[in-house]
Protein backbone atom coordinates (compact mmCIF):
# COMPACT_ATOMS: atom_id res chain seq x y z
CA UNK A 1 0.00 0.00 0.00
CA UNK A 2 1.29 3.49 -0.66
CA UNK A 3 2.82 5.46 2.19
CA UNK A 4 3.19 9.19 2.77
CA UNK A 5 6.90 9.86 2.76
CA UNK A 6 8.47 13.18 3.50
CA UNK A 7 11.10 14.42 1.10
CA UNK A 8 14.56 13.81 2.41
CA UNK A 9 17.19 16.51 2.54
CA UNK A 10 19.86 14.18 1.17
CA UNK A 11 20.69 14.31 -2.50
CA UNK A 12 19.84 11.32 -4.74
CA UNK A 13 22.66 8.88 -5.49
CA UNK A 14 24.40 9.28 -8.84
CA UNK A 15 24.16 5.63 -9.89
CA UNK A 16 22.55 2.43 -8.74
CA UNK A 17 23.85 -1.08 -9.03
CA UNK A 18 22.22 -3.02 -11.91
CA UNK A 19 23.38 -6.54 -11.04
CA UNK A 20 21.70 -6.79 -7.66
CA UNK A 21 18.21 -8.19 -7.30
CA UNK A 22 15.11 -6.21 -6.39
CA UNK A 23 14.90 -7.64 -2.88
CA UNK A 24 18.50 -6.80 -1.98
CA UNK A 25 18.06 -3.37 -3.47
CA UNK A 26 14.96 -2.73 -1.36
CA UNK A 27 16.75 -3.99 1.78
CA UNK A 28 19.74 -1.81 1.17
CA UNK A 29 17.50 1.14 0.56
CA UNK A 30 15.66 0.62 3.80
CA UNK A 31 18.87 0.05 5.78
CA UNK A 32 20.54 3.11 4.36
CA UNK A 33 17.69 5.35 5.39
CA UNK A 34 18.14 7.23 8.64
CA UNK A 35 15.91 6.37 11.49
CA UNK A 36 12.95 8.64 11.84
CA UNK A 37 13.35 11.16 14.58
CA UNK A 38 10.56 11.69 16.98
CA UNK A 39 9.33 15.19 17.06
CA UNK A 40 9.11 16.90 20.32
CA UNK A 41 5.76 16.58 22.05
CA UNK A 42 4.56 13.48 20.01
CA UNK A 43 2.84 10.65 21.84
CA UNK A 44 3.86 6.96 21.95
CA UNK A 45 0.69 5.88 20.10
CA UNK A 46 1.49 7.80 16.95
CA UNK A 47 5.04 6.44 17.03
CA UNK A 48 3.75 2.86 17.22
CA UNK A 49 1.39 3.46 14.24
CA UNK A 50 4.14 4.83 12.07
CA UNK A 51 6.47 1.99 13.03
CA UNK A 52 3.79 -0.54 12.12
CA UNK A 53 3.23 1.06 8.75
CA UNK A 54 6.93 1.14 7.98
CA UNK A 55 7.24 -2.50 8.93
CA UNK A 56 4.35 -3.47 6.62
CA UNK A 57 5.84 -1.52 3.73
CA UNK A 58 9.20 -3.16 4.35
CA UNK A 59 7.62 -6.62 4.32
CA UNK A 60 5.79 -5.85 1.03
CA UNK A 61 8.97 -4.64 -0.62
CA UNK A 62 10.86 -7.73 0.50
CA UNK A 63 8.16 -10.15 -0.71
CA UNK A 64 7.15 -8.39 -3.93
CA UNK A 65 7.62 -10.45 -7.18
CA UNK A 66 10.27 -9.74 -9.77
CA UNK A 67 9.52 -8.36 -13.24
CA UNK A 68 9.65 -11.80 -14.94
CA UNK A 69 7.26 -13.31 -12.36
CA UNK A 70 4.88 -10.39 -12.78
CA UNK A 71 4.88 -10.82 -16.59
CA UNK A 72 4.12 -14.56 -16.27
CA UNK A 73 1.35 -14.06 -13.72
CA UNK A 74 -2.21 -13.82 -15.12
CA UNK A 75 -3.59 -10.31 -14.81
CA UNK A 76 -6.78 -11.31 -13.04
CA UNK A 77 -7.35 -8.17 -11.03
CA UNK A 78 -6.96 -4.74 -12.52
CA UNK A 79 -5.16 -2.06 -10.60
CA UNK A 80 -3.33 -4.59 -8.36
CA UNK A 81 -0.03 -2.85 -8.87
CA UNK A 82 1.51 -5.76 -10.82
CA UNK A 83 -0.02 -5.18 -14.32
CA UNK A 84 -1.30 -1.88 -15.54
CA UNK A 85 -5.01 -1.51 -16.38
CA UNK A 86 -4.10 -0.64 -20.00
CA UNK A 87 -2.58 -4.10 -20.52
CA UNK A 88 -5.61 -5.77 -18.98
CA UNK A 89 -7.92 -3.84 -21.32
CA UNK A 90 -5.69 -4.67 -24.29
CA UNK A 91 -5.87 -8.38 -23.44
CA UNK A 92 -9.65 -8.24 -23.27
CA UNK A 93 -9.84 -6.53 -26.67
CA UNK A 94 -7.54 -9.16 -28.16
CA UNK A 95 -9.70 -11.99 -26.82
CA UNK A 96 -12.84 -10.38 -28.25
CA UNK A 97 -11.12 -9.88 -31.63
CA UNK A 98 -10.03 -13.53 -31.73
CA UNK A 99 -13.54 -14.68 -30.90
CA UNK A 100 -15.06 -12.51 -33.64
CA UNK A 101 -12.48 -13.75 -36.17
CA UNK A 102 -13.29 -17.34 -35.26
CA UNK A 103 -17.00 -16.71 -35.73
CA UNK A 104 -16.42 -14.97 -39.07
CA UNK A 105 -14.32 -17.91 -40.27
CA UNK A 106 -17.09 -20.36 -39.42
CA UNK A 107 -19.66 -18.16 -41.13
CA UNK A 108 -17.58 -17.82 -44.29
CA UNK A 109 -16.83 -21.53 -44.58
CA UNK A 110 -20.31 -22.81 -43.84
CA UNK A 111 -22.20 -24.39 -46.79
CA UNK A 112 -25.12 -22.62 -48.41
CA UNK A 113 -28.66 -23.39 -47.50
CA UNK A 114 -29.52 -24.45 -51.06
CA UNK A 115 -26.79 -27.10 -51.11
CA UNK A 116 -27.94 -28.40 -47.74
CA UNK A 117 -31.55 -28.57 -48.86
CA UNK A 118 -30.52 -30.32 -52.10
CA UNK A 119 -28.84 -33.05 -50.08
CA UNK A 120 -31.78 -33.37 -47.74
CA UNK A 121 -29.91 -31.78 -44.83
CA UNK A 122 -31.31 -28.87 -42.88
CA UNK A 123 -29.62 -27.14 -39.96
CA UNK A 124 -30.90 -28.63 -36.73
CA UNK A 125 -32.61 -26.32 -34.28
CA UNK A 126 -32.18 -28.66 -31.35
CA UNK A 127 -29.05 -29.35 -29.37
CA UNK A 128 -28.80 -33.02 -30.41
CA UNK A 129 -25.59 -34.40 -31.77
CA UNK A 130 -24.90 -34.69 -35.51
CA UNK A 131 -25.38 -38.42 -35.52
CA UNK A 132 -28.82 -38.25 -33.94
CA UNK A 133 -29.79 -35.45 -36.33
CA UNK A 134 -28.65 -37.50 -39.37
CA UNK A 135 -30.60 -40.54 -38.21
CA UNK A 136 -33.66 -38.38 -37.65
CA UNK A 137 -33.45 -36.93 -41.17
CA UNK A 138 -33.02 -40.41 -42.65
CA UNK A 139 -36.08 -41.72 -40.81
CA UNK A 140 -38.06 -38.69 -41.90
CA UNK A 141 -37.17 -39.29 -45.57
CA UNK A 142 -38.19 -42.94 -45.25
CA UNK A 143 -41.53 -41.95 -43.77
CA UNK A 144 -42.10 -39.41 -46.55
CA UNK A 145 -41.24 -42.01 -49.18
CA UNK A 146 -43.60 -44.58 -47.69
CA UNK A 147 -46.33 -41.98 -47.36
CA UNK A 148 -45.85 -40.94 -50.99
CA UNK A 149 -46.05 -44.57 -52.18
CA UNK A 150 -49.25 -45.05 -50.20
CA UNK A 151 -50.83 -41.97 -51.73
CA UNK A 152 -49.72 -42.98 -55.21
CA UNK A 153 -51.15 -46.47 -54.70
CA UNK A 154 -54.46 -44.98 -53.59
CA UNK A 155 -54.27 -42.30 -56.35
CA UNK A 156 -54.95 -39.67 -53.74
CA UNK A 157 -52.76 -36.80 -54.95
CA UNK A 158 -54.71 -33.95 -53.39
CA UNK A 159 -54.03 -34.93 -49.80
CA UNK A 160 -50.23 -35.19 -50.22
CA UNK A 161 -48.27 -33.16 -47.66
CA UNK A 162 -45.98 -30.33 -48.74
CA UNK A 163 -42.88 -32.24 -47.66
CA UNK A 164 -43.49 -34.79 -50.43
CA UNK A 165 -43.00 -32.18 -53.24
CA UNK A 166 -39.19 -32.64 -53.70
CA UNK A 167 -39.55 -36.39 -53.99
CA UNK A 168 -42.38 -36.03 -56.51
CA UNK A 169 -40.24 -33.61 -58.56
CA UNK A 170 -37.36 -36.11 -58.66
CA UNK A 171 -39.72 -38.91 -59.66
CA UNK A 172 -41.28 -36.76 -62.40
CA UNK A 173 -37.81 -35.98 -63.83
CA UNK A 174 -36.96 -39.67 -63.91
CA UNK A 175 -40.26 -40.42 -65.66
CA UNK A 176 -39.61 -37.64 -68.22
CA UNK A 177 -36.19 -39.06 -69.04
CA UNK A 178 -37.66 -42.51 -69.47
CA UNK A 179 -40.43 -41.17 -71.72
CA UNK A 180 -37.91 -39.31 -73.89
CA UNK A 181 -35.75 -42.41 -74.25
CA UNK A 182 -38.82 -44.49 -75.19
CA UNK A 183 -39.89 -41.88 -77.74
CA UNK A 184 -36.40 -41.75 -79.26
CA UNK A 185 -36.30 -45.54 -79.44
CA UNK A 186 -39.63 -45.56 -81.27
CA UNK A 187 -38.43 -42.92 -83.76
CA UNK A 188 -35.25 -44.88 -84.42
CA UNK A 189 -37.28 -48.03 -85.07
CA UNK A 190 -39.63 -46.20 -87.44
CA UNK A 191 -36.98 -44.14 -89.27
CA UNK A 192 -36.61 -44.37 -93.05
CA UNK A 193 -33.93 -46.29 -94.87
CA UNK A 194 -30.62 -44.57 -95.77
CA UNK A 195 -31.04 -45.42 -99.46
CA UNK A 196 -34.28 -43.46 -99.43
CA UNK A 197 -32.84 -40.46 -97.61
CA UNK A 198 -29.77 -40.04 -99.84
CA UNK A 199 -31.63 -38.94 -103.02
CA UNK A 200 -33.63 -36.41 -101.03
CA UNK A 201 -30.44 -34.87 -99.64
CA UNK A 202 -31.17 -35.58 -96.00
CA UNK A 203 -28.27 -38.00 -95.61
CA UNK A 204 -24.78 -37.43 -96.97
CA UNK A 205 -24.17 -39.63 -100.00
CA UNK A 206 -20.54 -40.20 -99.03
CA UNK A 207 -21.66 -42.05 -95.91
CA UNK A 208 -19.00 -40.47 -93.74
CA UNK A 209 -19.23 -41.43 -90.12
CA UNK A 210 -19.20 -38.94 -87.29
CA UNK A 211 -15.77 -40.08 -86.16
CA UNK A 212 -14.25 -39.33 -89.57
CA UNK A 213 -15.94 -35.91 -89.65
CA UNK A 214 -14.49 -35.12 -86.23
CA UNK A 215 -11.03 -36.24 -87.37
CA UNK A 216 -11.37 -34.13 -90.51
CA UNK A 217 -12.23 -31.06 -88.47
CA UNK A 218 -9.33 -31.76 -86.12
CA UNK A 219 -6.99 -32.12 -89.10
CA UNK A 220 -8.29 -28.87 -90.57
CA UNK A 221 -7.63 -27.05 -87.31
CA UNK A 222 -4.13 -28.51 -87.19
CA UNK A 223 -3.46 -27.43 -90.77
CA UNK A 224 -4.65 -23.92 -89.96
CA UNK A 225 -2.35 -23.83 -86.94
CA UNK A 226 0.57 -25.08 -89.06
CA UNK A 227 -0.18 -22.48 -91.72
CA UNK A 228 -0.26 -19.75 -89.12
CA UNK A 229 2.99 -21.02 -87.63
CA UNK A 230 4.61 -21.07 -91.07
CA UNK A 231 3.48 -17.51 -91.73
CA UNK A 232 4.89 -16.40 -88.40
CA UNK A 233 8.21 -18.11 -89.10
CA UNK A 234 8.52 -16.70 -92.62
CA UNK A 235 7.39 -13.19 -91.77
CA UNK A 236 9.91 -10.46 -92.63
CA UNK A 237 12.12 -8.92 -90.03
CA UNK A 238 11.73 -5.43 -88.67
CA UNK A 239 14.80 -4.27 -90.60
CA UNK A 240 13.25 -5.37 -93.91
CA UNK A 241 9.98 -3.61 -93.10
CA UNK A 242 11.92 -0.49 -92.19
CA UNK A 243 13.81 -0.68 -95.49
CA UNK A 244 10.49 -0.68 -97.38
CA UNK A 245 9.12 2.16 -95.19
CA UNK A 246 6.38 -0.09 -93.79
CA UNK A 247 7.57 0.09 -90.20
CA UNK A 248 8.94 3.33 -88.71
CA UNK A 249 12.66 3.41 -88.05
CA UNK A 250 12.39 5.48 -84.90
CA UNK A 251 10.07 5.72 -81.97
CA UNK A 252 6.61 7.19 -82.29
CA UNK A 253 7.57 10.65 -81.07
CA UNK A 254 10.66 10.87 -83.28
CA UNK A 255 8.75 9.42 -86.25
CA UNK A 256 6.02 12.03 -85.95
CA UNK A 257 8.60 14.80 -85.70
CA UNK A 258 10.42 13.39 -88.73
CA UNK A 259 7.20 13.32 -90.76
CA UNK A 260 6.48 16.91 -89.77
CA UNK A 261 9.99 17.92 -90.83
CA UNK A 262 9.61 16.14 -94.18
CA UNK A 263 6.31 17.89 -94.85
CA UNK A 264 7.88 21.25 -94.04
CA UNK A 265 10.81 20.48 -96.34
CA UNK A 266 8.45 19.48 -99.18
CA UNK A 267 6.43 22.66 -98.68
CA UNK A 268 9.62 24.73 -98.79
CA UNK A 269 10.75 23.03 -102.01
CA UNK A 270 7.34 23.54 -103.60
CA UNK A 271 7.29 27.21 -102.67
CA UNK A 272 10.81 27.62 -104.10
CA UNK A 273 9.81 25.92 -107.37
CA UNK A 274 6.69 28.06 -107.62
CA UNK A 275 8.77 31.18 -107.05
CA UNK A 276 11.39 30.14 -109.64
CA UNK A 277 9.01 28.73 -112.27
CA UNK A 278 9.17 29.98 -115.85
CA UNK A 279 6.91 32.60 -117.34
CA UNK A 280 3.87 31.62 -119.39
CA UNK A 281 5.29 33.12 -122.55
CA UNK A 282 8.50 31.17 -122.09
CA UNK A 283 6.50 27.96 -121.65
CA UNK A 284 4.60 28.73 -124.85
CA UNK A 285 7.84 29.19 -126.77
CA UNK A 286 9.22 25.90 -125.45
CA UNK A 287 6.03 24.04 -126.30
CA UNK A 288 5.05 23.16 -122.73
CA UNK A 289 1.74 25.00 -123.07
CA UNK A 290 0.17 24.07 -126.38
CA UNK A 291 -3.05 26.06 -126.35
CA UNK A 292 -3.55 28.83 -123.87
CA UNK A 293 -7.19 29.38 -124.78
CA UNK A 294 -8.19 25.84 -123.71
CA UNK A 295 -8.28 24.77 -120.08
CA UNK A 296 -5.63 22.22 -119.03
CA UNK A 297 -8.30 19.62 -118.30
CA UNK A 298 -9.60 19.90 -121.89
CA UNK A 299 -6.28 20.04 -123.75
CA UNK A 300 -5.99 16.25 -123.97
CA UNK A 301 -9.50 15.98 -125.39
CA UNK A 302 -8.72 18.74 -127.87
CA UNK A 303 -5.57 16.97 -129.07
CA UNK A 304 -7.53 13.73 -129.52
CA UNK A 305 -10.24 15.48 -131.51
CA UNK A 306 -7.66 17.25 -133.68
CA UNK A 307 -5.95 13.92 -134.41
CA UNK A 308 -9.28 12.41 -135.48
CA UNK A 309 -9.97 15.41 -137.71
CA UNK A 310 -6.54 15.15 -139.34
CA UNK A 311 -7.08 11.43 -139.87
CA UNK A 312 -10.42 12.06 -141.56
CA UNK A 313 -8.88 14.76 -143.74
CA UNK A 314 -6.04 12.43 -144.68
CA UNK A 315 -8.46 9.63 -145.55
CA UNK A 316 -10.34 12.01 -147.83
CA UNK A 317 -7.15 13.16 -149.54
CA UNK A 318 -5.96 9.57 -149.96
CA UNK A 319 -9.22 8.60 -151.62
CA UNK A 320 -8.89 11.44 -154.15
CA UNK A 321 -5.16 11.16 -154.89
CA UNK A 322 -3.93 9.68 -158.19
CA UNK A 323 -2.44 6.17 -158.25
CA UNK A 324 1.37 5.80 -158.10
CA UNK A 325 1.51 4.21 -161.56
CA UNK A 326 0.17 7.37 -163.20
CA UNK A 327 2.67 9.51 -161.28
CA UNK A 328 5.56 7.27 -162.38
CA UNK A 329 4.39 7.32 -165.96
CA UNK A 330 4.23 11.10 -165.94
CA UNK A 331 7.71 11.34 -164.43
CA UNK A 332 9.10 8.84 -166.94
CA UNK A 333 7.51 10.65 -169.85
CA UNK A 334 8.95 13.90 -168.58
CA UNK A 335 12.48 12.57 -168.61
CA UNK A 336 11.99 10.57 -171.81
CA UNK A 337 11.04 13.76 -173.61
CA UNK A 338 14.59 14.99 -173.11
CA UNK A 339 14.05 17.20 -170.11
CA UNK A 340 16.95 17.38 -167.67
CA UNK A 341 17.44 18.89 -164.25
CA UNK A 342 20.38 21.15 -165.24
CA UNK A 343 18.07 24.06 -165.85
CA UNK A 344 16.28 23.39 -162.58
CA UNK A 345 19.57 23.26 -160.74
CA UNK A 346 20.61 26.61 -162.22
CA UNK A 347 17.30 28.18 -161.22
CA UNK A 348 17.73 26.69 -157.73
CA UNK A 349 21.15 28.19 -157.41
CA UNK A 350 19.77 31.57 -158.47
CA UNK A 351 17.43 31.35 -155.43
CA UNK A 352 14.50 33.03 -157.12
CA UNK A 353 11.24 33.96 -155.40
CA UNK A 354 9.38 31.24 -157.28
CA UNK A 355 11.67 28.58 -155.79
CA UNK A 356 11.13 29.92 -152.29
CA UNK A 357 7.39 29.86 -152.87
CA UNK A 358 7.67 26.28 -154.07
CA UNK A 359 9.58 25.29 -150.94
CA UNK A 360 6.96 26.92 -148.73
CA UNK A 361 4.15 25.22 -150.62
CA UNK A 362 5.79 21.81 -150.35
CA UNK A 363 6.42 22.33 -146.65
CA UNK A 364 2.83 23.38 -145.90
CA UNK A 365 1.51 20.54 -148.03
CA UNK A 366 3.29 17.84 -146.06
CA UNK A 367 2.74 19.36 -142.65
CA UNK A 368 -0.98 18.44 -142.78
CA UNK A 369 -0.37 14.70 -143.19
CA UNK A 370 -1.73 12.18 -140.70
CA UNK A 371 0.07 10.26 -137.97
CA UNK A 372 0.51 7.21 -140.21
CA UNK A 373 3.73 6.69 -142.08
CA UNK A 374 2.76 7.73 -145.57
CA UNK A 375 6.24 7.17 -146.98
CA UNK A 376 6.07 3.53 -145.99
CA UNK A 377 2.59 3.25 -147.50
CA UNK A 378 3.78 4.75 -150.76
CA UNK A 379 6.73 2.38 -150.63
CA UNK A 380 4.50 -0.65 -150.18
CA UNK A 381 2.16 0.39 -152.95
CA UNK A 382 5.06 0.98 -155.26
CA UNK A 383 6.65 -2.36 -154.48
CA UNK A 384 3.29 -4.07 -154.99
CA UNK A 385 2.97 -2.35 -158.35
CA UNK A 386 6.40 -3.60 -159.28
CA UNK A 387 5.45 -7.10 -158.27
CA UNK A 388 2.29 -6.97 -160.35
CA UNK A 389 4.26 -5.75 -163.36
CA UNK A 390 6.81 -8.53 -162.95
CA UNK A 391 4.07 -11.14 -162.68
CA UNK A 392 2.48 -9.87 -165.88
CA UNK A 393 5.77 -10.38 -167.63
CA UNK A 394 6.62 -6.72 -168.07
CA UNK A 395 9.79 -4.97 -166.94
CA UNK A 396 9.71 -2.49 -164.06
CA UNK A 397 10.87 0.98 -165.03
CA UNK A 398 14.18 2.11 -163.54
CA UNK A 399 14.12 4.87 -160.92
CA UNK A 400 15.09 8.21 -162.36
CA UNK A 401 17.75 10.39 -160.79
CA UNK A 402 16.26 12.51 -157.98
CA UNK A 403 16.45 16.25 -158.19
CA UNK A 404 16.75 18.48 -155.13
CA UNK A 405 13.07 19.34 -155.06
CA UNK A 406 12.01 15.70 -154.80
CA UNK A 407 14.57 15.14 -152.03
CA UNK A 408 13.21 18.12 -150.12
CA UNK A 409 9.62 16.94 -150.63
CA UNK A 410 10.33 13.42 -149.32
CA UNK A 411 12.40 14.70 -146.38
CA UNK A 412 9.84 17.33 -145.34
CA UNK A 413 7.04 14.80 -145.59
CA UNK A 414 8.95 12.36 -143.37
CA UNK A 415 9.62 15.12 -140.81
CA UNK A 416 5.91 16.01 -140.74
CA UNK A 417 4.96 12.37 -140.18
CA UNK A 418 7.49 12.05 -137.32
CA UNK A 419 5.92 15.03 -135.55
CA UNK A 420 2.38 13.75 -136.19
CA UNK A 421 3.32 10.41 -134.63
CA UNK A 422 4.75 12.16 -131.52
CA UNK A 423 8.24 10.84 -132.27
CA UNK A 424 9.66 14.39 -132.24
CA UNK A 425 8.38 17.71 -130.94
CA UNK A 426 7.99 20.93 -132.87
CA UNK A 427 11.41 22.22 -131.78
CA UNK A 428 13.11 19.09 -133.12
CA UNK A 429 11.06 19.35 -136.29
CA UNK A 430 12.24 22.94 -136.81
CA UNK A 431 15.85 21.84 -136.34
CA UNK A 432 15.38 18.98 -138.82
CA UNK A 433 13.70 21.32 -141.30
CA UNK A 434 16.66 23.69 -141.20
CA UNK A 435 19.03 20.81 -141.96
CA UNK A 436 16.80 19.67 -144.85
CA UNK A 437 16.68 23.15 -146.41
CA UNK A 438 20.46 23.54 -145.92
CA UNK A 439 21.03 20.38 -147.99
CA UNK A 440 22.61 18.17 -145.36
CA UNK A 441 24.63 15.37 -147.00
CA UNK A 442 23.38 12.76 -144.54
CA UNK A 443 19.74 13.60 -145.27
CA UNK A 444 20.30 13.49 -149.05
CA UNK A 445 22.13 10.17 -148.81
CA UNK A 446 19.40 8.62 -146.62
CA UNK A 447 16.63 9.79 -148.95
CA UNK A 448 18.43 8.32 -151.96
CA UNK A 449 18.90 5.02 -150.11
CA UNK A 450 15.20 5.06 -149.21
CA UNK A 451 14.20 5.47 -152.85
CA UNK A 452 16.55 2.68 -153.92
CA UNK A 453 15.99 0.17 -151.08
CA UNK A 454 12.48 1.14 -149.91
CA UNK A 455 13.65 0.98 -146.24
CA UNK A 456 11.40 3.51 -144.49
CA UNK A 457 12.42 2.48 -140.94
CA UNK A 458 16.04 3.47 -141.55
CA UNK A 459 14.91 6.84 -142.93
CA UNK A 460 12.77 7.55 -139.86
CA UNK A 461 15.46 6.46 -137.39
CA UNK A 462 18.12 8.66 -139.03
CA UNK A 463 15.76 11.65 -139.16
CA UNK A 464 14.83 11.18 -135.49
CA UNK A 465 18.52 11.02 -134.52
CA UNK A 466 19.38 14.12 -136.57
CA UNK A 467 16.49 16.10 -135.06
CA UNK A 468 17.86 15.53 -131.56
CA UNK A 469 21.36 16.84 -132.49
Amino acid sequence: MPTNKKPSGRPAPKSRPTTTSTQSRSVNKSSSRPAPTKPAGSSNKSADTKATRCASVEDFLVNRPTKEEASRRAPSVGGSGVVSPALVEKKRKLERSMSSDNINTHLNTRPEKTSLSGRGIHPAKSTDSDRITHVGYKLGRELIKNNMKEHIRKKDFKSLPSAVAPAIAATSKALDRRLRSDSLKGELLNRQDAARLEPVGVLNAEKVSGRIVANAKKLERKMSADNLKSLLESRPKVEVLQAYNIYPRHSTNIHNQLKTLERKHSAAQLSYKLAERSDRNDLKQRGVIQNDAVAPSLQESQSTISKHLRRKSLETSLLTRPPPSSIRSLTTNYYNDGNSDTRLGESWENDSNSDLYYEKAVEEDYEDDSEEFEVGRWEGQRSSDYDSDSEEGGTSPSLPDLDERMVYAIALRAAAQLEAGDFINHMQKANLKEKILDGDETIVRVVVEFVESNDASKLMLVFQRLSAN
